[in-house]
Order: structure tokens, then C-alpha cells, then sequence
């Protein structure tokens, strides 16, 4: 397999570093199509380049073609970026067919194709929501890059098929709202049969997407994605999974924030429909993996794959708890619900299964995936530092409040369905949140500039939780941490490759040995934490699983004893910070 920086590095360079012509794309506000036009005109091996505070309607759906004497063709969609107060993205937007419904979808791609700073909205002026954003018809490297789609659409953002496989697909520091159905768990995937030789998602936020993030493929070799790597992403009000391929031969999920992930709990006679269930009685969870088979043979054992599942968090809000699952305990109908947990084990908090005592030990016994991560038959399967019940503590506090509105959309749906009793309201709000208004409307209504989604977060648990003592989710929300990724994103994706589950140091010390020069231990700790170091302490901190100090400790020492009897039961960040201003933190269980 490729090396992650040549990957990562092929979105950024193709296209500009063997470009001819840059192609200055200005919008026709009269008849529209500018952008339909221009690329009929000018053909591949160009960069489009679209004005700031542009508005780019589409009159029919783009193809990008591969002629048959360019078989290297590409396309590169650039957006200008907004500098001014104001200003923002340029926008393009689906348009209505001769029956005055939306294009099946916006981009029909058929060579190697990039878009970067784009917004692109998936709504008629009519108001309609559009099927597909993209789908990709051949093999293709596709790129999206510093992009906002919203609306994504009914049905999928990425669409593959037969025809995509060993396609390279990216989708790197872009924010995805609004896809599938507003009103159910029945809509479309974020990404859907992509059956990519490379699918890299990294940096990203989605935010009120549908059914599986990366949907599609069964055990079939030919159905696989040969490497997926999932890593600083922030998944906000999805509804049910987020990877439901089950043969992935390398597989990385490294420092992701799932926070109210499973907004559609679910229901225990749907497993029946599920494989594993069928065969072994056990629920799936979030990790989806089963025997594989190479060349029409069940694999050798022990199996070469990899899956890494390392430093996730996993927030279920206290209106899905309250509303949803605590309205599934007491109904009488018996027809008990459950969240979908990265996977069955031990550190699943109870409230996952709404009949615990009854059910819960023996979905934990009977669980698959669990098995086969404990399994010598499997010895690149590891899941490790997956946190629940952490609140991110997000700045923008409309994210919390949201979350009221999503458990009560679902809970519509439940009792429209008769799967749970109770009268529903006469008016029921989308789960889907626009989260500024846009909604489609004119350019002229643009309500506000990249980032139009505020990520940020408090807790400090979070802001030093990943691989390499950055925060989880989508970098964007953090410029000085994420400028310190970019500078050691190479030694960051071998860390992560070589599937070490510790932390790695990137601050502090000048040797960057920080982790071999100082020692927090025991884990689990009981009545009391030790600290050694080879450089002097200044102070300690220690904060639970909500981010509140609840200890420090001043000192100018190398070794100290601080008791924490005192402290209750649970998950603790034990942060260490030396005279010379380095910083190093280590979460301690309790």
C-alpha cells in the first residue's frame, strides 16, 4: 500500500502541477449554466476557476468525460476564496429538469475529478432536495477538499457502483450537511457503494446525515475497499451506522468524535435482518467485520487484515437517553431498543440496552466482533480508548439544544410507525439542522463564510485525547492544533499504521521524548496517582469525564504522590506540566 503522504499529497498537487489553461468562470445570472457551458467549451486538463460570491446554477447535470485520446483526463473545480467581510464561497447549485423536479444528480463522474472551496447545494430554487450529489461511473481519482455541501440530498453524496471499483476517493476538511430523509432513518448514505481501491476521510465534519456513512459492498472481494482510513473526523446527528461494508482488508478509525451518532436507536427485531444476527444471535455495532473471501476461498487464518479502531469518542446527549430511551423502558409493548456501541464489550455503558439485565450479558457473549478482536485468528484486529460519556462541551451551545429537537423527530417517527405508543405532536421539527438558514435560498441570502460550522469545544479531556495529544474530531475547529498536525502528519499516520495504541508526543520537550521522561501510573488507580520525571514539575491538574478541575496540585518537584481517594469512581485526564512549559497528559480509570 501507498505511503499516506502520497496519497494525501495526489489531492493537492493533480491537476494544478500539470495544468495548461486556468479557466475564469463567470456566472451568467440570466440564463444560467456558466459552469455547464464552460466545461463543454474547454474540455479536461483544466482548472475551473469560480469567483468569489459567485452563483452557479446548473441547467443540466455535469458530466466529466474521459475522451478516448485523453485517457488521463481530469477536471479541477477551484473557488476563489472569500477575503472580505461578507464575501462569500461560490456556490453551485442543482437546477429542475423539464418537469420542474431536481437533476437524478448534480455530477456524473467519469474521469479523475477534484472540487476545493465549493459550496454546493443539492436544492432547486424550487425548494426540492436533489437524489445524488456525485456518482461515480469509472475508475477515478475524486477529490473534495475545503467544500460545503448542503443540502447533500435525499439519496447519497457519493454514489460508486460496479463501475467505481479501484477508484481513489478523498474527502479531506469539508463540512457535509443535511443527507437522506429529514423525517426517518430511511434515506440515503454519505457514501455508497465506493468501491474504492482508496477511500481516505479525514478532517471532515457531517452533520445530520442518514442511515450508513460508508454504506455498500458485502464479503465479496470484489466489493471491498481495499484501504479505508476514517481518522479527525467530527460526525454530529447521524442516524444509524458508520461503516456497514463488511470485508475491508485494511481498515483505520483513529480520533474520531461521534456525538449523537445513533439518533435512530434500534429496535431488536430489526437484527433479525442483519447476517451476524442470522448466524451467531449477536447485535451489530459500529465496528462491522466478517470472514472474508479472497479468490472465492474463506481466508486463511490467522487473517492478514487490519482493523484499527483507536481514540474514538462516542457522546450519546441526554435528550436521546431521555426521550428516546427511557421512553422505550417503559413501554409496554416490550418492544426494547438499543443504541449501536462501537462494539460489545465490557466498556458499553448499560444504558445501550434498555433491557440490560435481562439482555445485556448475552449480547455481550454472543458478539462476533468481539470475538474476533480477541482472537490470535485476527491479529491486526485491535479496538482501543474508546471514551463514552464525554461531553465535548461544544461553544456553541445551539449543538446541545439541537439534539432535543433530533430525539423528538425520531420519536415522531416511532409512533407513526406504531413501534412505540404515544400521541405525537401536531407539528414536528426536521431532525436535519440547518444550521444558518441557508435552505437554498438565493445568493443574495448567503448567510455567512467557511466555517459556517463552529466545531470548537471545551473539555480538556478531548482537546489533548488523540493519537498525538491533540483534540478529537475535525481539526478545522482548532487552527493552532491542526497547523501542528499538518507539520507531522507523516509521523502521525506511521504511528497510527504501526497500530500502537499509546500516545505519541508532539510538544513540550526537545527531544520529543516526552512519553520515555515522565510516568503517571498506576492505571487503574485506587487511593493515590505517582508522577516521575526527568525534567522538574510545576504543577498537576486532574479533571473528570465533564472537564471540570476537580484537583491541582502545585509543586516544584520530579516525583510526587498525590491521593485520589477522595475522587469517585470513573475516567480521569491526569495532566503533568513541567517548569519548561511542556505539557503531558494520560487518562486514568478510577
Amino acid at each position: 500500500m501507498k505511503k499516506l503522504s502520497l496519497l494525501y499529497s495526489l489531492l493537492l498537487v493533480w491537476g494544478i502541477a500539470n495544468a495548461q489553461d486556468t479557466i475564469r468562470v463567470a456566472p451568467d445570472y440570466t440564463n444560467g449554466g456558466a459552469l455547464n457551458k464552460a466545461i463543454e467549451l474547454n474540455g479536461p486538463n483544466k482548472v475551473y476557476l469560480l469567483e468569489v460570491n459567485g452563483f452557479y446554477d446548473l441547467n443540466k447535470s455535469i458530466e466529466f468525460l474521459r475522451p478516448v485520446d485523453k485517457p488521463n483526463a481530469w477536471y479541477h473545480i477551484v473557488g476563489e476564496k472569500p477575503k472580505n467581510p461578507g464575501d462569500f464561497m461560490p456556490i453551485i447549485q442543482t437546477g429542475l429538469t423539464a418537469t420542474n423536479v431536481p437533476f437524478e444528480q448534480m455530477f456524473s463522474i467519469k474521469a479523475d475529478v477534484s472540487f476545493k472551496n465549493i459550496f454546493i447545494a443539492n436544492q432547486a430554487v424550487n425548494g426540492q432536495l436533489g437524489k445524488f450529489t456525485f456518482i461515480i461511473r469509472e475508475k477515478v481519482r475524486f477529490g473534495l477538499d475545503g467544500c460545503v455541501v448542503d443540502p447533500v440530498g435525499v439519496t447519497d453524496l457519493v454514489n460508486g457502483g460496479e463501475f467505481s471499483r479501484g477508484s481513489e476517493v478523498y474527502l479531506t476538511n469539508n463540512l457535509v450537511l443535511r443527507q437522506g430523509d429529514k423525517y426517518s432513518p430511511n434515506g440515503g448514505h454519505t457514501l455508497r457503494d465506493v468501491y474504492a481501491d482508496t477511500l481516505y476521510i479525514e478532517n471532515n465534519t457531517f452533520v445530520s446525515t442518514d442511515n450508513g456513512l460508508v454504506a455498500g459492498g458485502g464479503i465479496e472481494e470484489s466489493k471491498k475497499v481495499n484501504f479505508l482510513w476514517f481518522n479527525h473526523n467530527t460526525v454530529v446527528f447521524h442516524d444509524v451506522s458508520l461503516i456497514a461494508n463488511a470485508y475491508l482488508p485494511k481498515t483505520y478509525v483513529t480520533n474520531n468524535l461521534f456525538y449523537d451518532m445513533c439518533t435512530f436507536v434500534q429496535q431488536h427485531s430489526w437484527a433479525s435482518i442483519d447476517t451476524d444476527f442470522g448466524k451467531s444471535g449477536t447485535y451489530f455495532s459500529q465496528i462491522k467485520t466478517d470472514t472474508a473471501y479472497v479468490n472465492g476461498q474463506l481466508e486463511p487464518l490467522p487473517s492478514n487484515r487490519t482493523h484499527f479502531w483507536n481514540r474514538n469518542l462516542y457522546f450519546v446527549s441526554k435528550a436521546v437517553q431521555d426521550t428516546l430511551l427511557n421512553a422505550a423502558v417503559n413501554n409496554p409493548t416490550g418492544n426494547q431498543f438499543w443504541q449501536i456501541p462501537i462494539i460489545w464489550n465490557a466498556d458499553v455503558p448499560h444504558y445501550f440496552v434498555t433491557d440490560w439485565a435481562a439482555k445485556g450479558q448475552a449480547i455481550l457473549a454472543a458478539s462476533r466482533e468481539a470475538k474476533m478482536f480477541n482472537s490470535s485468528d485476527f491479529p491486526n484486529f485491535r479496538e482501543a480508548n474508546t471514551l463514552y460519556d464525554v461531553n465535548p462541551n461544544f461553544v456553541d451551545t445551539r449543538i446541545a439544544e439541537f439534539s432535543k429537537e433530533v430525539a423528538s423527530s425520531a420519536l415522531y417517527w416511532y409512533r407513526t410507525n406504531k413501534l412505540l405508543p404515544g400521541t405525537n405532536p401536531a407539528n414536528q421539527k426536521s431532525q436535519f439542522w440547518d444550521v444558518d438558514a441557508w435552505a437554498g435560498t438565493s445568493a443574495a441570502m448567503y448567510p455567512a463564510v467557511w466555517p459556517r460550522w463552529n466545531g470548537k469545544y471545551t473539555n480538556p479531556l478531548l482537546l489533548t485525547a488523540s493519537n498525538a495529544g491533540l483534540p478529537l474530531g475535525d481539526l478545522n475547529a482548532f487552527p493552532e492544533a491542526k497547523a501542528l498536525w499538518e507539520k507531522n502528519k507523516d509521523r502521525i499516520a506511521d504511528h497510527i499504521k504501526s497500530l500502537s495504541t499509546e500516545k505519541m508526543n508532539l510538544t513540550g520537550l526537545k527531544s520529543n521524548k516526552m512519553e520515555n521522561s515522565i510516568q503517571i501510573f498506576p492505571n487503574p488507580m485506587k487511593d493515590y496517582v505517582k508522577i516521575e520525571a526527568v525534567n522538574p514539575i510545576s504543577s498537576v491538574k486532574i479533571y473528570n469525564v465533564a472537564g471540570k478541575l476537580v484537583k491541582e496540585v502545585n509543586v516544584l518537584n520530579t516525583k510526587l504522590v498525590i491521593n485520589v481517594s477522595d475522587l469517585n469512581k470513573g475516567t480521569y485526564l491526569v495532566e503533568a506540566i513541567l517548569v519548561s512549559g511542556g505539557k503531558f497528559s494520560k487518562n486514568l480509570v478510577k
